[in-house]
């Protein structure tokens, strides 16, 4: 009987690797053109109020998204297990794993902390994760293409003539996958029941599947589309508008009269900082998606006539600080939902409903 050769090393440590290996050699490469004191320098006179308005931009995106999470919940037919704060808390703690993780699988920690935290069934979390990302993407696309048309399109090597069919061809798409996600859904749950490997958990990942695609069709038919709709294009303004105010911030110190935020302006940040995430979402982007995230950023904003040195340096300092700003308000959030005032806090209630029930 052979025995396998197995490498010692697992598919997640490859995965990991190749993830720190982007970051370094990015990183690597752009600290050839901007050195790390300049990088400092950016960031340490930084102009405060510009630091401030991003903070408040920031906070109220997130404030908006956290409200979304709630209306597509009660929309999901199921009571929120959970107070308006307690939830501005997990999407801060949603908001760091987004950022740490590539490809935005940190995202989806907010579905396992509302389960094992607040009790939130699974089928719920997940399909109001899922309804939400779709929303995203639906709200996205015609403002990339607004984004792109007050830019010029020509600047980007997309001439109008050509973006119009695709930014229509994109949207319809988008919104034919939100409408089909639930029958999208029962079909992977019938393909589980027959293919899934672990023939133990087949019944209960198929189950699962199919309580999120309930809840899909209570959102779709709950009357809260169009407010889940309007919050989702919210969260992207404001959040797109407190990076303007952040490239503000690192830019206007070293050319007050040049680099103004009128100058800066709105839309060819949404579109440099939009392409520089999508970067970010895909599997190697890097850990904390340093390396892709700053690589594309500086290419988008060369091509929207920033000098090659100022592009780099504020795609780089400026990920630096919502970095840190995330984290920062992520580990808060995670200290005080273990807290243990918080804890007996939350035990109270349930502690009552089951003596309601067994009463």
């Amino acid at each position: 009987m052979g025995v396998k050769n197995r490498s010692p090393w697992g598919r997640r440590t490859w995965y990991a690797a190749a993830s720190a290996a982007v970051s370094c050699g990015v990183i690597g490469w752009l600290l050839t053109v901007v050195s790390p004191g300049a990088i400092a320098r950016a960031v340490r006179d930084a102009s405060v109020p510009g630091l401030l308005a991003y903070a408040a931009a920031s906070l109220l995106s997130t404030a908006f998204r956290n409200e979304r999470y709630l209306v597509l919940m009660r929309g999901s037919g199921s009571a929120p297990p959970i107070g308006r704060g307690d939830m501005f808390l997990v999407t801060l703690v949603r908001n760091l794993f987004s950022d740490l993780l590539p490809a935005r699988i940190g995202s989806t920690v907010y579905i396992v902390l509302l389960r094992a935290r607040f009790g939130c069934p699974v089928g719920v979390g997940t399909s109001v994760w899922a309804v939400a990302f779709v929303l995203d993407m639906v709200v996205m696309v015609p403002l990339m293409a607004v984004g792109i048309w007050a830019v010029g399109g020509s600047r980007l090597g997309i001439p109008p003539a050509v973006l119009v069919p695709i930014a229509a061809g994109f949207f319809m798409a988008v919104a034919a996958l939100l409408w089909a996600l639930p029958g999208l859904m029962r079909g992977a749950g019938r393909i589980v029941r027959g293919y899934f490997p672990i023939r133990g958990r087949r019944d209960a990942v198929a189950d699962a599947l199919a309580r999120t695609a309930a809840a899909m069709e209570e959102i779709r038919h709950g009357g809260v589309f169009w407010r889940a709709l309007g919050l989702s294009l919210a969260v992207r303004i404001l959040k797109y508008g407190c990076i303007s105010f952040l490239v503000y911030a690192v830019l206007n110190p070293i050319d007050p009269a040049v680099h103004t935020l009128r100058a800066i302006g709105f839309w060819p940040v949404l579109v440099g900082a939009s392409l520089a995430e999508l970067s970010a979402s895909t599997p190697l982007s890097g850990i904390g998606g340093f390396g892709a995230y700053e690589g594309v950023w500086a290419g988008a904003f060369r091509l929207l006539g920033y000098p090659r040195d100022l592009a780099l340096l504020s795609g780089i300092s400026a990920h630096l600080i919502t970095q840190l700003f995330a984290w920062s308000l992520g580990a808060a959030a995670i200290l005080l939902l273990v807290a243990p005032v918080r804890r007996r806090a939350l035990a109270a209630p349930r502690a009552a409903e089951g003596k309601r029930v067994e009463g």
